[in-house]
């Protein structure tokens, strides 16, 4: 049961909201927009490898090809247009998306639990932090708490993240890298 709640979490969850964050920098509508760019495609396939390895590390090699085709499949499903899923709506409330044990921040710690490196999914979790979405409900709370606060208390107060956790410091370094 932890692994099929852990693979919908962190592959798909994980991997559409990297996708949206992504996409939302380079003004995308859909998702369909962001994953035919290819390079939303291949960060958000590597995101979503990582998860996938760190899966394939905690429950054994017989889970393998179970997620390995799961990731070509969402990766398939994400092209989807009759979907007409938005970019606005898969990224919506990043507050909630970016909690430790959420889809992207949990996905990036649970990564490093199983020894594998997280830094494709901390690239989605610096697109979340710069999501800037009119009319979202928690995305101005972000905003304005980068402007006032600055990084550093984003990730702790909304990652939960201390300072002395490694993922912190990767953080905060891949959002100065991108500024």
């Amino acid at each position: 049961f932890e692994f099929y709640i852990k693979r919908k979490l962190f592959l798909h969850n994980g991997g559409h909201a990297v996708c949206a964050y992504l996409g939302k920098q380079k003004g995308y509508e859909y998702i369909w927009q962001a994953i035919a760019d290819q390079e939303i495609y291949e960060a958000a396939k590597a995101a979503m490898t990582a998860s996938a390895n760190a899966l394939i590390h905690k429950f054994g090699p017989e889970v393998r090809e179970n997620v390995e085709n799961n990731v070509i499949d969402l990766l398939f499903r994400f092209q989807n247009r009759a979907l007409k899923d938005t970019v606005a709506r898969v990224g919506a409330d990043p507050v909630r998306k970016l909690r430790r044990n959420d889809r992207i921040v949990g996905a990036a710690l649970f990564a490093m639990e199983e020894g594998v490196d997280p830094a494709p999914i901390i690239r989605g979790i610096v697109a979340a932090l710069k999501f800037d979405q009119e009319g979202d409900a928690t995305a101005p709370q972000v905003q304005a708490a980068l402007k006032s606060e600055g990084v550093a208390h984003v990730i702790e107060q909304f990652m939960g993240l201390k300072p002395e956790e490694p993922l912190f410091g990767m953080i905060q370094s891949a959002w100065e890298a991108s500024l």
